[in-house]
């Protein structure tokens, strides 16, 4: 990288992806890195649904995704949905 540079890496590690085998995504493996390692001139920024400037309808299905996610009694069960997800790969 050049001098003055920046290197951003984004993603989501909520936990909500179901493509991500060993509970361990690129995001979250990199962010154990520069902890363990102490990497210096790095900062983790965390957004929140308050930070989703989109759309009102873009910020209603996050909220929806995260409460569903979060409920004793989801439509459909989380152990389905990731079945469903392996079969169409």
């Amino acid at each position: 990288m050049g001098a003055d540079s920046q290197m951003i890496f984004c993603g989501d590690d909520s936990g909500h992806q179901t493509d991500v085998k060993n509970g361990l995504n690129g995001l979250s493996y990199l962010k154990a890195l520069v902890h363990k390692y102490n990497i210096d001139d790095t900062a983790d920024v965390t957004f929140t649904r308050d930070d989703i400037v989109r759309s009102d309808l873009t910020r209603e299905f996050v909220i929806a995704f995260e409460e569903e996610a979060l409920t004793s009694t989801p439509i459909v069960p989380l152990s389905e949905i990731n079945n469903q997800f392996k079969k169409g790969r």
